[in-house]
């Protein structure tokens, strides 16, 4: 099997559940996008079902290899100098939930249980690996206790989803509840080097 084909198959199914939902795009809908008879398509995923999982997988990859980037003191400094300038550059919030994260829970609720735990479980670890880092060049406070903070941050992040209903029935879009969350748990963990890199953004 080709890998190029399978991440083409991948990247193209991504983006067609989080716009429209895994329930209202079918394998047709995903062969015609691509160019590619149902016959190939179902050599790489013989069900939906499989497709769906695969996402999930390639979702969970792509977090750890972002959270990997940042296991250094060069990267988690310019980490934070990005995160800063993101923070005050961008006041507006138009993202809504995606539609894909939204058909998971309701439709394939193993899945969605699955895929919870698995991004718990990876974030904890590279979060307190994170802040591990972070307090020895001095950007994270020293007198914090790391597994609770990582087991907030990764709580927090493997289980926003949980909230989507709960957010619009309040007119919270996900992005301003993880911005929020994130700027208030951030603020509590850095160090004064750390705050000041914050503020020189602000």
């Amino acid at each position: 099997m080709s890998i190029d084909t399978q991440e083409k198959i991948l990247r193209t199914a991504s983006e067609e559940f989080y716009q429209f939902g895994i329930r209202s795009v079918s394998i047709d809908d995903i062969c015609k996008k691509l160019g590619m008879s149902k016959k190939t398509f179902y050599t790489y995923y013989p069900t939906k079902d499989d497709l769906v999982s695969a996402i999930l997988d390639r979702a969970v990859n792509e977090m750890d290899k972002a959270a990997n980037f940042m296991l250094d003191a060069e990267n988690l400094r310019a980490s934070l100098h990005r995160y800063a300038a993101n923070q005050a550059r961008d006041k507006s919030d138009v993202r809504k939930v995606p539609l894909l994260l939204r058909d998971l829970k309701k439709y394939y609720p193993q899945l969605f249980e699955d895929y919870q735990k698995r991004i718990f479980i990876s974030q904890y670890e590279k979060i307190k690996q994170a802040l591990q880092v972070g307090i020895e060049d001095h950007l994270v406070r020293s007198d914090i206790n790391v597994d609770l903070t990582s087991l907030l941050f990764a709580k927090m992040h493997a289980d926003t989803v949980r909230h989507i209903e709960l957010l619009k029935e309040n007119k919270i879009s996900l992005s301003s509840y993880l911005s929020n969350t994130m700027a208030i748990l951030i603020r509590g963990i850095l160090s004064p080097e750390g705050l000041t890199i914050l503020e020189q953004h602000e």
